[in-house]
């Protein structure tokens, strides 16, 4: 299986539909740059994940391990999920 990336702005929904995203694309693990640290056994070959971003640029800025797979936007993303998708400009801030 291959990796899917997702580029899309800060707040646009990426995190928070994380689980959906990865489902609807069927990957195994979700690796979120703009959080996480990635563990050093990660490095190197990643497959089968979903990987969250801002742009492309912050794949190879901030880490030094190459990601291969698709390319997505936030709004091809949005349109896989359907009825999963929770848009977050409609979230509550109080929310879980």
């Amino acid at each position: 299986m291959e990796n899917i990336i997702v580029i899309g702005p800060q707040a646009s929904g990426k995190t928070l539909n994380a689980e959906a995203i990865a489902k609807a694309y069927g990957c195994s693990t979700i690796i979120d740059l703009g959080k996480e640290s990635l563990p050093r056994k990660t490095c190197g070959f990643v497959t089968d994940a979903l990987i969250l971003a801002r742009r492309k640029g912050d794949i190879m800025d901030k880490w030094r391990v190459h990601f291969s797979g698709r390319l997505v936007t936030i709004k091809q993303a949005a349109t896989k999920c359907g009825d999963t998708w929770i848009n977050p400009s409609k979230r509550s801030k109080y929310d879980d």
